[in-house]
């Protein structure tokens, strides 16, 4: 698929915000111009443009244009970004417009962002950042931004739509951009930061095409777009859900429930003007997509458990126990007895809250992966926001994951359910769901032989032939 293909495929899923008969702030940029293209297709009443071109772009395509002056309620601000990293903050600015950009998502309802794939960054600053300032000031900031680290590069025969200039700031890591633009923000003479770290009001990215997919997470996406992505982009529109950002879901972490991100991943569907749609989980999160069935069927087109189990118990932890003394080559339990035994308390002491969730989860990949030598620590790229309270909320002793009744949720899934296990899978064997298919007249179970916990990896090509098999159905 070529870029102008995945920034058309992501422009289009944001159509789905829009409604008839309604003013829609437009930004500006190449996957933008995307947008406008498809904007044609809906009956809004104008849009907001962040930037002379867009304007320009959206009059000749027979869309009015208005001063958002005259706009009392703007539901909505489409824009794209030049770079993304694993919380969904945003650099942007690469277009030159930056400010009215910033004031459109400040003046909206909701602000959807619409990145394709190579926008995803595992930190921002490769991109150089962009800062509007008032010309007679631009020496004065290039030379504060110099002593903070960057290199600034004046955009020389660039003015801005406000008659401003810009400088590109390149070499700086931005591990933490909401303090950086809260610092640059209040240098004197600097209009506008590019950086947008506490703008996005919809977590969640999009890709692939096909029947609309949601993928929840209560640990971020990354891992899961990484993952399902290449497996499944031809056969579903995947909608990776972080319902850890999702508005309904912010508040005291320990007043979060189990039950409540099922509402919220309702809430998620409503919220995109969504109508049936499948569910698909992993992991812990697959009793997250179980439940939602059960209880949202008139909602659920389809339903994916993969490499989970339904429900926790001590019987099933004592079976998993088994499978792995029973089923674990020598070698393998080898290697994992090494890598714990590299985990001391002086190494974990080390440890950042995330790495301490991170670091401890590679070490024990031989329970994980077919391949028992296999470090995943690239696949957790991004999630440095993971919160280690949240993470013990939910998958601690006593974690509300523990909340989930499979008697009381199974019988009433009555979407096609597709079950997907690896057979190297040591945290949830194959047979998990032993005494529990019978009572799933719509269940297919598919085991992968050569994968562990993540088929979708593994076994990419045969995992995606036997989801489009099942879709088929």
């Amino acid at each position: 698929m070529s870029r102008d293909d995945e920034k058309r495929r992501a422009a289009r899923a944001a159509l789905r915000f829009v409604a008839d008969d309604t003013i829609v702030g437009v930004g500006t940029g190449s996957t933008v111009a995307f947008f406008i293209e498809a904007l044609v297709e809906r009956r809004v009443r104008g849009a907001v443009a962040s930037s002379e071109r867009s304007a320009r772009f959206l009059g000749e395509r027979g869309i009015r244009v208005i001063d958002l002056n005259e706009v009392d309620d703007l539901s909505l601000y489409v824009d794209g970004a030049d770079e993304c990293d694993g919380a969904l903050r945003l650099v942007k600015g690469g277009g030159g417009a930056l400010t009215r950009e910033k004031i459109l998502a400040a003046a909206a309802a909701t602000f959807v962002c619409i990145i394709d794939p190579a926008k995803r960054v595992d930190v921002l600053g490769a991109f150089p950042l962009p800062v509007e300032v008032i010309p007679m000031a631009r020496s004065l900031i290039a030379r504060q931004l110099r002593a903070r680290g960057g290199r600034p590069v004046w955009r020389e025969g660039f003015v801005t739509d406000n008659g401003n200039h810009i400088l590109d700031v390149h070499d700086l890591r931005l591990t933490d951009p909401v303090a950086t633009e809260l610092d640059l923000g209040q240098l004197a003479g600097v209009v506008t930061v590019g950086l947008f770290a506490r703008h996005v009001d919809v977590f969640y990215t999009i890709t692939g095409a096909g029947p609309t997919c949601l993928v929840p997470s209560l640990a971020g996406t990354p891992i899961y777009e990484r993952t399902f992505t290449p497996a499944l982009q031809d056969v579903m529109q995947l909608v990776f859900v972080e319902l850890r950002g999702n508005r309904t879901a912010t508040g005291d972490i320990d007043a979060l429930t189990f039950d409540g991100m099922v509402d919220d991943l309702e809430g998620v569907r409503r919220a995109l003007d969504l109508g049936r749609v499948a569910v698909l989980g992993h992991s812990a999160h697959a009793m997250l997509a179980l439940a939602y069935a059960a209880r949202y069927p008139q909602m659920t087109s389809h339903v994916l458990a993969i490499a989970g189990a339904p429900g926790i118990s001590a019987a099933r932890a004592a079976q998993t126990a088994l499978y792995w003394e029973l089923v674990a080559s020598s070698e393998r339990k080898r290697i994992l007895a090494e890598n714990r035994a590299r985990l001391t308390e002086e190494v974990l002491a080390r440890l950042t809250p995330s790495e301490r969730i991170i670091v401890p989860y590679a070490a024990n990949g031989p329970m994980f992966f077919a391949d028992p030598t296999y470090d995943c620590t690239p696949l957790w790229e991004g999630h440095e926001q993971i919160s280690d309270r949240l993470f013990g909320r939910f998958w601690g002793p006593q974690g509300q994951f523990g909340a989930f009744d499979p008697a009381a949720n199974l019988p009433n899934i009555v979407a096609p359910l597709f079950i997907g296990q690896g057979v190297f899978d040591f945290a949830a064997p194959p047979h998990a769901w032993a005494g529990e298919l019978e009572k799933l007249p719509t269940a297919t179970y598919r085991a992968f032989e050569r994968s562990g916990h993540y088929p979708q990896r593994d076994e990419p090509e045969a995992f995606g032939d036997a989801v489009a098999g099942w879709l088929k159905q």
